[in-house]
């Protein structure tokens, strides 16, 4: 996950990026997470060959990690503009085969529990819908991203608006940022 979620991204756009850099369309958008908040700064200073067990806990290190570069690369001399964007809470595959999701399974399956799905069922329909947009929303924000001439290079953009990356301490962090950074471009070089 951590390769594909993270660095196969950070490879493309640093392979890309001086010839981005020569062209007026060097606009990228990285496309995080709102599960982002949920990174602690020492999750983030973990080596990327360390073992996880819970997958939730590791796509959401992903997203962060995809905040941090962006804000290192908005920096870097090839002057691309580089954002980062929260698509929504977009109801996907990922969300039946989650640990979230297959534990609720497991206690379903006790005899309490499936007496009632019948009932439960419908009002997880209506919760589910209320809460988790389209997938047609989340690609308007990410053009929206692409986009829109007000945004400063290195935001994190989340309803078509700036969010302060407070929220992620490690964001407003360049120790942390560089360190990101540097780890990195060293995995990706080898």
């Amino acid at each position: 996950m951590m390769a594909i979620n993270y660095l196969s991204q950070v490879k493309l756009y640093e392979s890309l990026s001086p010839k981005l850099a020569k062209s007026n369309l060097n606009r990228v958008v990285f496309v995080s997470s709102l599960i982002n908040m949920v990174v602690s700064d020492d999750q983030l200073r973990q080596p990327f060959d360390t073992i996880y067990t819970n997958s939730a806990e590791l796509y959401s290190i992903t997203k962060a990690q995809q905040i941090l570069y962006t804000k290192a690369a908005a920096k870097s001399p090839f002057q691309n503009f580089v954002v980062a964007v929260n698509p929504g809470l977009i109801y996907t595959d990922i969300m039946q085969h989650g640990d979230f999701y297959q534990k609720s399974i497991y206690y379903y399956q006790t005899p309490l529990f499936a007496a009632l799905v019948p009932f439960i069922e419908p009002i997880i329909n209506i919760i589910r819908y209320r809460l988790y947009e389209r997938a047609p929303d989340g690609a308007d924000r990410i053009l929206y991203a692409a986009l829109d001439m007000t945004l400063s290079n290195g935001d994190y953009i989340q309803n078509y608006g700036y969010i302060n990356t407070a929220m992620l301490s490690a964001a407003a962090d360049d120790f942390m940022i560089n360190t990101l950074y540097d780890m990195t471009t060293e995995v990706i070089r080898v």
